[in-house]
Order: C-alpha cells, then structure tokens, then sequence
C-alpha cells in the first residue's frame, strides 16, 4: 500500500532562530512512518543546515534544467541531491506565475530532477478564468501533458502530482470537495489511459489548495487524493501536528 504525501512548503519565511525552533519541534513529533511520507521544502538557504541538524526529510523548493554553468542564484538538481536532500519541487504556481516559467522550462526541469535521482513533485492547476470558462481540465492536460506525460512508466511511477488550483494558492479560498475530486479523478485517469492501471495507481496525488486543519481530514478521505502540499498552515507546530494526524 503506498504511503500518504505531506509535503510542508515553507517557501520564503521563516529566520534563522524561527527555523530552528519549528524544526525542534517537528523532531520530537510522532509521525506514522509506515503510512506517511513527510517531507519538509525549506527556504534554499536553509536546506543543507536543516538536513545536517535533523533526521526529518527535506525537498528544494525549485531548482535550474542545467546540472551547473553560468547562472548566478541557481540552484541545480545535482547540487541538491549533494546536500543530502531528497525531493524537488518543480511547477509550482508561484514559479509559473510569478516567474514566468512555462511548460517547456518546467519540462527541462522534470528531467533534470529525475536524472539526479530525486523525488519529483510535479504542481499543476489552473487559473481562476479557466476554471469560470469550465476550461481548467483541458488546462491541466496540458500541463501534464508537456511536464510528466513524455516520462517513461518507470520513471512517472515514482512521481507525486500535487494539484494546486492556482485561484486557491494563499488566497484562503478553497476549491470544494467535487471539484478537488472531480480533477484528481481526472488526472488518474490520464495517468491510466497513457501507462495503464497498475503505474497510475503507483503516482501519488495531491491536493496544494489553502489545505488547513479544518478541511485536511475531508479533503484527504477523498477518492484519488493522497496526501497534500501545505503552505501557510505548515508554519506552525500545532496545525502541521494536526494535518499529519488527519488521515
């Protein structure tokens, strides 16, 4: 049986001394290791210290196509894996569009993570315009499609898809139970009719949509969702507490 995904995107807050308060703190905590993957995407700044300071699991937030050259503040995929980390996060609403980066940057990106060995989390989602002109699954299509869909089955099996309704990204708005499992639904039975049932069921699927602890255990009994990407709510010791224990 595969593992529940929670994955704590912490992108760019925390200080020093606040880290390391909240990462004491989620050291001592109990997680069920047999049914939950927990990973933590710390700041990148943050991310060889955190690995060297506690036994939790840890992600890049993002990463360059390019394994090194001349690309002043990138980080590579090869120089995450050397840190020790485990997990990328690669499309993430915010990358798409508040930097620009479009499906075939997103694409290099997919096959720079998997070439170094490292847990890819692939986001996905739509605007809210598209989701008003009833567009947002041949919009998510595409994005699957020029993201993760040219992978081969061995290597889209190890993949988590986090579906992020980008109108619902630290908005507080949140995409209600028929349209989170109406999409996840979706995504599974692409994944299905382009690898087949047995690799389709191997990908883990998310839910990254203002996920907090008063909608985490509705939104994670729902078919098709495996887990979720947490932003705001994972700041703090007592919600993310919460959240792992919401399955």
């Amino acid at each position: 049986m595969k593992k529940k995904f929670i994955g704590a995107n912490w992108k760019m807050n925390l200080l020093q001394p606040e880290l390391e308060v909240l990462l004491q703190e989620l050291s001592t905590n109990s997680i069920n290791e047999d049914s939950i993957e927990f990973v933590i995407f710390p700041s990148q700044i943050y991310l060889a210290d955190c690995i060297n300071r506690s036994n939790l699991t840890f992600g890049a937030q993002d990463i360059h196509s390019e394994n090194n050259g001349a690309f002043t503040g990138a980080v590579s995929a090869e120089q995450v894996k050397s840190t020790g980390a485990r997990f990328v996060l690669v499309g993430h609403s915010e990358r798409r569009s508040v930097f620009q980066e479009n499906n075939t940057l997103i694409k290099n990106k997919v096959n720079a993570a998997l070439n170094n060995s490292l847990g890819l989390v692939f986001c996905c989602g739509e605007s809210l315009d598209k989701r008003e002109k009833a567009l947002e699954k041949e919009f998510v299509l595409s994005q699957l499609e020029e993201g993760v869909l040219h992978l081969s089955g061995q290597h889209v099996a190890k993949c988590i898809i986090a579906y992020e309704p980008i109108w619902a990204i630290g908005t507080g708005k949140v995409a209600n139970n028929h349209q989170i499992e109406g999409m996840h639904n979706f995504i599974r039975e692409t994944l299905i009719n382009k690898y087949g049932y047995e690799i389709a069921h191997a990908v883990r699927i998310i839910y990254g949509g203002s996920c907090t602890t008063d909608n985490a255990k509705e939104i994670f009994a729902l078919n098709n969702v495996d887990g979720g990407l947490i932003g705001g709510a994972s700041l703090n010791f007592e919600s993310m507490n919460t959240l792992l224990n919401s399955f």
